[in-house]
């Protein structure tokens, strides 16, 4: 395969990979915020307290942020298409699953095994499928975007994540109903919630994994223009594995960045704190 010219002109097809990235984020803010919306309800069929939802919260952050930096070395390595597909399906499927977990109770000797802790494994598997969105979408618009709109870019996409959440309470209120049995009682449903947006991440996925190319030098796929194939969209861009050399480790990558681990550690406790004391729609950690 021929490399591309690196003075080509940037095509228009890095415009769709732009809209697809601001859905992809969208998406992930529908997904983490939701469990904030409906916390109510779990709490009282679980049983739980407002410190237990706290933890539920907090194992969502431990593991984005366990794993950002190596689902970001994932798509370094094997490209972002088969990351970004890989754990949009992850993710996806254990959103659906937790509006599949029921209260339940199972002795196994040295502990018991609860409906909580279900939901806490399922929430931590969740956070970290999504730990690696936006390590991905950089990698991708490190490939389609000319260095100097790549900023332009990421602002889009972080935009998009923003509104995704600001319109949760919204889409999650619309899609709650509730049904009166024949004894008088109302029952509120709300578990489809969370299979509709496990299928809105699959559905992403199909036509992610229809429409796109890692690099501007791959064969076109879909409605993606045949002269994509030809055009580079910055002198310094550089295709996924041909650099010479391989990938630095994921401890490398955190180590190259200390400056902005130590501007985002700040911010974290003071959530993860709102977010057990007042697990509620409207408190600011709710979701996180």
């Amino acid at each position: 395969m021929t490399s591309p010219d690196p003075l080509s002109p940037p095509t228009r097809v890095r415009y769709g990979v732009l809209a697809f990235a601001c859905v992809l984020s969208m998406v992930t803010y529908l997904d983490r915020v939701s469990i904030g919306i409906v916390a109510g309800n779990i709490e009282s069929e679980f049983g739980l307290t407002n410190s237990q939802m706290g933890v539920l919260f907090g194992a969502f952050v431990l593991a984005y942020s366990l794993f950002e930096v190596p689902s970001g070395w994932l798509g370094d390595v094997f490209g972002p298409k088969r990351t970004l597909i890989r754990i949009v399906l992850w993710w996806s499927f254990f959103t659906a699953l937790t509006g599949l977990i029921r209260p339940f109770s199972v002795d196994l000797g040295p502990f018991v095994f609860t409906g909580f802790a279900a939901l806490l494994v399922v929430r931590f598997l969740f956070g970290a499928g999504e730990a690696g969105a936006y390590p991905n979408i950089s990698r991708s618009f490190h490939n389609w975007f000319p260095f100097g709109e790549r900023g332009s870019a990421q602002g889009a996409v972080w935009m998009a994540g923003r509104f995704g959440g600001g319109i949760t309470p919204l889409v999650v209120g619309s899609l709650i109903f509730f049904v009166q049995l024949p004894d008088g009682s109302i029952v509120e449903h709300w578990r489809h919630i969370f299979w509709i947006l496990g299928g809105l991440g699959a559905t992403w996925c199909a036509g992610f994994w229809w429409w796109f190319r890692d690099r501007p030098d791959q064969p076109s796929a879909g409605t993606m223009p045949s002269e994509s194939s030809r055009k580079a969209p910055s002198p310094l861009w550089r295709p996924v594995g041909t650099s010479g050399r391989r990938p630095g480790s994921p401890t490398s990558a955190a180590l190259a960045s200390p400056s902005l681990m130590i501007t985002h550690l700040p911010g974290t406790p003071p959530r993860l704190q709102r977010a057990a004391a007042h697990p509620t729609p409207t408190s600011p950690g709710a979701g996180c």
